[in-house]
């Protein structure tokens, strides 16, 4: 039942969405950058551990072509290609 009033309320927002006129508005991308943007930048706010919840969500998910869609619409970075940098630039340990 849970997931039916999700589906209506996304329906109803992209209704909104899409009716929202040109110009000095509000709409879900505005709101959505807003609080990604809070998240980051509140007080003693910082992104430590959101890397580790993605790869938790993708490593837990069936449907990991999803998430991967999902990462890319908010890094404009594939995913894999991500994950290659981070393997080139993390910082290690000289022995």
């Amino acid at each position: 039942m849970e997931k039916y009033v999700r589906l209506e309320l996304l329906l109803e927002v992209e209704k909104l969405n899409d009716n929202t006129p040109d110009g000095y508005i509000v709409d879900a991308d505005t709101i959505l950058a807003d609080i990604t943007e809070a998240s980051v930048n509140d007080e003693g706010m910082r992104f430590t551990g959101v890397v580790q919840d993605i790869f938790n969500i993708w490593k837990q998910s069936t449907d990991k072509k999803s998430v991967e869609m999902m990462f890319y619409e908010f890094t404009d970075m594939e995913f894999e290609e991500y994950l290659i940098k981070c393997k080139e630039e993390i910082t290690r340990e000289v022995n």
